[in-house]
């Protein structure tokens, strides 16, 4: 599901006698119950969002996944071919070859570019539940749980965490049945 709406304000305000406004610890937020958006309010207006669940918690990133991607897929097809088309020609075969280990080369450090952030977000929610799961219970995660179970603990909320990762732990589930067991989904924003 992507956006669905922006709401503009004036003044960067909403009326506050409007049953749609409502203030939470300090930011102002606008709530159509109708479809379930909220929408943090900003200077000029609020970006309405729509409530995270299982089947739209993935996130893509356009320039990435639609442009980046298949440009190096392109250019790696169009440098074989090129390849393949001068190969008895010894004169081009050289450039050829060259071109077509640079657009593997760019193709491998793109993913790879993607596959670090990655780990570095994996770190970053794991110390996150970890330091969770201490407050909640005075202990530290399990250390049988995998990053990827840690990974997909985070979308519990408060009320099920400790024993969901306690069951992900003793049950050995995956981070995907981990996901498809949160009854009350806390979305995570920040991961892409």
């Amino acid at each position: 599901m992507g956006l669905a709406a922006a709401v503009v304000i004036h003044n960067g305000e909403f009326p506050r006698n409007s049953p749609k406004y409502q203030e939470s610890q300090g930011v102002r937020c606008y709530v159509d119950e109708s479809n379930g958006y909220v929408g943090e309010s900003y200077e000029k207006g609020v970006l309405a969002v729509p409530d995270q669940n299982y089947a739209n918690h993935r996130q893509v990133v356009p320039l990435f996944h639609y442009v980046l991607m298949p440009v190096l897929l392109l250019t790696v097809i169009g440098a074989s071919v090129n390849l393949y088309e001068s190969w008895g020609d010894h004169e081009r075969v050289y450039s050829a070859s060259l071109l077509l280990v640079l657009a593997i080369c760019v193709t491998l450090a793109a993913l790879c570019a993607r596959l670090f952030a990655t780990k570095v977000q994996d770190r970053a929610i794991r110390a996150e539940e970890n330091l969770r799961h201490f407050v909640l219970t005075g202990k530290l995660l399990d250390a049988r749980l995998t990053p990827q179970q840690i990974v997909g603990l985070r979308f519990a909320q408060d009320n099920e965490f400790v024993n969901l990762a306690r069951r992900a732990a003793e049950d050995g589930m995956s981070g995907d049945a981990i996901k498809k067991s949160v009854q009350s989904w806390r979305a995570d924003r920040y991961r892409v």
